[in-house]
């Protein structure tokens, strides 16, 4: 429903429309900055995008928060995703199409630049400047 590009994945572009379906109160800019974090939070590969296991890590964090179980929260999310007339237009769609690489180019750069930050070796440095 949400790999569009049935490319095994779903990128930040690709699971903004899915926010969108999900939350019709959302323009296309602001569910792609969702979409963005989220896959910056939950993809633990560093391919930008979020895997089978990542997004139900997701689902499953966001069940939790909610108080809810991942059964429900997954069959919220489908239903929505099937029956809202919300979602993406089609020049939203396109702009989309547009700049999904870039967008997922980008987050695979900020993981890498959080990773580096989180380095044991880098606090110490960050340490050494910080006195």
């Amino acid at each position: 429903l949400l790999d569009k590009d049935s490319d095994g994945a779903v990128d930040a572009v690709e699971l903004a429309d899915g926010l969108r379906k999900v939350r019709g109160d959302v323009n296309f800019e602001e569910s792609l900055a969702v979409a963005v974090e989220r896959v910056l939070q939950f993809d633990q590969e560093g391919k930008g995008k979020l895997t089978l296991e990542d997004f139900k890590t997701y689902v499953e964090t966001l069940a939790e928060t909610l108080g809810t179980n991942f059964h429900e929260i997954s069959e919220l999310l489908v239903m929505q995703v099937l029956f809202s007339e919300s979602g993406n237009s089609d020049l939203e769609n396109l702009a989309g199409a547009l700049v999904s690489e870039e967008v997922t180019e980008a987050i695979k750069e900020e993981e890498e630049a959080q990773n580096v930050m989180s380095d044991v070796r880098m606090k110490a440095l960050f340490m050494l400047f910080d006195a």
